[in-house]
């Protein structure tokens, strides 16, 4: 069952502070909007994501891989986080069988904890990152969708892609009043082994949140800064501001 946008909604307010009450307890209203965000929370973790629909939105920019990780359904990806940053068998192969020439970027999508928020947002935010990169003469690798993914599984497929950098957009654990937020986590040589000090990130992109078109453009000022200094993570050295021309 995929994510629907008419679902009810929790009210736009991003902290839960200064609650109604009624002596010592919180009001009615109040109870059952914290029960609502709990269970469209739950949903947003356990909805799968439509891949097939997401492939179709971005086969107009990109050769589109549909890859899959050694989970073998939502209990197991929650259970076993390891099995979510490893590819399955076939999607090792699929990969292989490529024989890719070196790029600077590859573009990864996971639906990681919220596939809600990779299937409202993600299409816009690749398609946006694909403009600046190909109008600022960067290479890039074909697309890649990964189901039951984790962060790290970006890895492995940018060292099998020949990537200088990885980038993956995946659903971020959903909060009680924000279900639907995508992260960007971006890694200088990807490789197996390779862990999250490796890594920048930019996250809370979503409506209430930090906005497509500046996360894009944190992106590419980072990717930048990553090629120049032929780094990632913690021994990356740049403060960027966001410009507007990109």
């Amino acid at each position: 069952m995929r994510p629907v946008s008419a679902q009810p909604e929790v009210p736009k307010s991003i902290a839960r502070i200064f609650l109604p009450e009624t002596g010592v307890s919180l009001t009615t209203p109040a109870v059952l909007n914290f029960k609502l965000g709990l269970a469209l929370a739950k949903m947003a973790v356990n909805s799968p994501l439509v891949v097939s629909e997401l492939a179709l939105k971005l086969s107009n920019i990109s050769r589109v891989l549909l890859l899959h990780t050694q989970v073998r359904n939502r209990n197991d990806y929650l259970l076993n986080p390891n099995l979510g940053r490893r590819l399955d068998k076939h999607s090792k192969n699929q990969l292989l069988k490529l024989k890719p020439q070196r790029c600077d970027i590859s573009i990864i999508i996971g639906d990681g904890l919220s596939s809600e928020a990779v299937q409202n947002y993600a299409a816009v935010l690749v398609k946006n990152l694909w403009r600046i990169f190909t109008k600022n003469k960067l290479s890039l690798a074909p697309l890649c969708i990964v189901d039951q993914a984790r962060v790290a599984v970006e890895n492995e497929i940018g060292y099998y892609l020949k990537a200088n950098i990885a980038i993956m957009i995946i659903g971020e654990r959903p909060g009680l009043t924000v279900r639907d937020s995508l992260g960007l986590y971006l890694i200088y040589q990807p490789e197996v082994g390779k862990t999250d000090e490796c890594r920048q990130c930019i996250s809370n992109i979503h409506p209430l949140g930090l906005s497509i078109k500046l996360a894009s453009e944190q992106c590419y000022e980072l990717c930048l800064e990553m090629l120049r200094q032929k780094t990632s993570g913690v021994t990356l050295k740049c403060s960027y501001v966001s410009k507007n021309n990109l």
